[in-house]
């Protein structure tokens, strides 16, 4: 950085004002939303050239390899622990400590990232395919396939690390335009490389006809995009964070105190998230070492659908109360802790059930409406269908565990939902291998519930070590929810059946029907859920709005 710049961000004031809450709320929703949508288009444009083949097969593994240490080193742990110490040293120390830590954490982690994406390509490139053969329990096509694409992608995760730190930066200084925009552009770039894969291999024939040798040159072509989208991602954050003036260039100063610090805090929450982050990536591993053909890729396309109503609902109500139940605690208000908690458990699995109900009524339709073309035939749609059907239930637990652990986080025991999460990796590595192989793919999707359940019972059996006054009295409002739910699935699938035999008799296309059974099915059951939790008294209209908005104010407010 000039000196020019540097004098021009020490006399940067900084008190400045932020945007305002409504457009930075607006700025995030929008390119969240425009993100969501080109995610599953690419999804589905990879299954409309790829199919199930082995090469689509390899390929997801090989791109869920970079993206779990993505998770793990960018976007989790290490921003989450960032953030408040980059506020910490801008209140303290001013731009120029701010400035500095910027550049002794970016030097620490771009050196990690380049050593770990050299290993791993040195790896791929000197492990005979025989070995990796035998160790993953494929055949030598797949084996070789996957460490070809692994060559090619690891060095993904240092351009997307190093975004994913960028915004981390910037969130901090309340700028969200770049960082929300970049996974925009990552999507439109590798729907690019698909496009482009698609005329140079594919040209006019079906994707459904072309060899196995097409289908890797294909595949090749596409990995080079996801490489290209991450350099893309990261330096689009270059001019937003020169503006800011914290563009600095990295150094290696891990002996400072900021840094001491940073490692000390980062530590125990590299841990925590870790394990759950490893339980993916596992589950991934033994879909493509032990499913036939596409198994890997049934499961993640399924697992795409389950993720979502669990961002939404589960990590969105944990933050909006987090802070209230920290505040609880910090006073000792025990009672107001259990309180919030009850609240928000309540409001969790109200929005969480209907979404299970939903998704296991209208596992197909959905599954063949965003995934059901070209290559990707009826029959992948059908297993990917299964296994979200078999995830679904799981979905009001995996909602309710992370306000569980936020539970913990407030009265500062932080060791024991790590050591339950890392127990339950144990066991859901078991049950994959174990049901895998007796049950396949739905062998594995049950794996993940069981152990999503799991997680979840412990940590509530588990909150009576925290000392709270009395237990959470939500036994009847969980029961009304599980029937109101109910009613909400059995209208879903009625209004399937009845799309179905509206349109299924006259032939139409399964994109056409798949549409109608969706939307059909989607209005039956959301109106019969509404009813419901009227009837009930589970909520009235206005404590149900009242609600959501709370919700969206305290989820869309920025870091402070």
């Amino acid at each position: 950085m000039s000196a020019a710049t540097e004098s021009a961000a020490e006399r940067r004031p900084l008190g400045r004002r932020p945007p305002s809450l409504a457009a930075s709320s607006a700025i995030v929703s929008l390119c969240t939303a425009a993100s969501r949508v080109l995610g599953y288009a690419r999804d589905s444009a990879l299954g409309a050239l790829l199919g199930s083949s082995p090469a689509y097969s390899a390929l997801r593994l090989a791109f869920n390899v970079p993206n779990f240490l993505r998770r793990l080193l960018g976007e989790g742990a290490l921003a989450a622990v960032f953030v408040p110490l980059f506020q910490e040293a801008e209140r303290s120390g001013g731009e120029p400590r701010a400035r500095s830590l910027v550049s002794v954490v970016a030097g620490a982690q771009g050196l990690v990232l380049l050593a770990l994406a050299a290993l791993g390509v040195g790896v791929c490139l000197l492990c005979p395919t025989p070995t990796a053969a035998t160790l993953l329990h494929v055949d030598e096509e797949k084996a070789g396939l996957l460490l070809k694409y692994l060559s090619i992608l690891l060095p993904y995760l240092i351009p997307v690390c190093l975004y994913a730190f960028a915004a981390s930066v910037l969130n901090a200084r309340h700028r969200f335009l770049a960082p929300s925009a970049a996974p925009v552009l990552q999507n439109i770039v590798a729907l690019a490389a698909c496009a482009l894969a698609w005329l140079l291999v594919v040209g006019s024939a079906d994707p459904a006809s072309i060899t196995s040798a097409q289908q890797d040159r294909a595949a090749t072509l596409i990995a080079a995009g996801f490489l290209t989208a991450g350099f893309c991602m990261f330096v689009m954050q270059l001019p937003a964070l020169r503006r800011e003036g914290l563009l600095a260039a990295p150094t290696f100063a891990v002996r400072s105190p900021d840094f001491v610090l940073f490692l000390r805090r980062l530590t125990p929450v590299l841990l925590g998230m870790g394990v759950v982050q490893v339980s993916v990536l596992l589950s991934s591993i033994v879909a493509f070492s032990i499913l036939p053909d596409g198994g890997n890729i049934h499961l993640d396309y399924a697992a795409r659908i389950f993720q979502l109503p669990q961002g939404l609902i589960g990590t969105a109500v944990a933050t909006a109360a987090f802070p209230t139940i920290s505040r609880a605690w910090a006073e000792g208000d025990r009672a107001g802790v259990v309180s919030e908690l009850e609240r928000a458990l309540v409001l969790a699995l109200a929005a969480a059930a209907p979404a299970s109900a939903g998704l296991l009524a209208l596992a197909l339709p959905i599954t063949t409406l965003l995934y059901g073309y070209g290559a990707f035939t009826s029959e992948a749609c059908a297993a990917s269908a299964d296994a979200l059907a078999v995830l679904a239930p799981a979905i009001p637990f995996v909602a309710l565990t992370p306000l569980l652990a936020r539970a913990f986080y407030a009265a500062g025991r932080t060791t024991l939902p790590t050591v339950v999460a890392a127990a339950l990796v144990l066991l859901d590595l078991s049950l994959a291998i174990g049901l895998g192989l007796r049950l396949g793919l739905q062998g594995v999707a049950a794996a993940t519930t069981v152990t999503a359940v799991a997680n979840c019972l412990l940590l509530a059996v588990l909150l009576r070590k925290l000392g709270l006054p009395r237990g959470l009295h939500w036994a009847s409002p969980a029961a009304k929810v599980a029937l109101c739910a109910a009613l909400c699935g059995l209208a879903a699938y009625g209004g399937r059946l009845a799309a179905q035999h509206l349109l299924g008799i006259a032939g139409h296309r399964r994109f056409t029907l798949a549409l109608a059974q969706t939307a059909i099915g989607i209005g039956a059951g959301a109106t019969a859920y509404g009813f419901a939790i009227h009837a009930t008294h589970l909520f009235t209209w206005q404590q149900l709005r009242t609600e959501l908005e709370r919700l969206r104010r305290r989820r869309s407010k920025p870091s402070e």
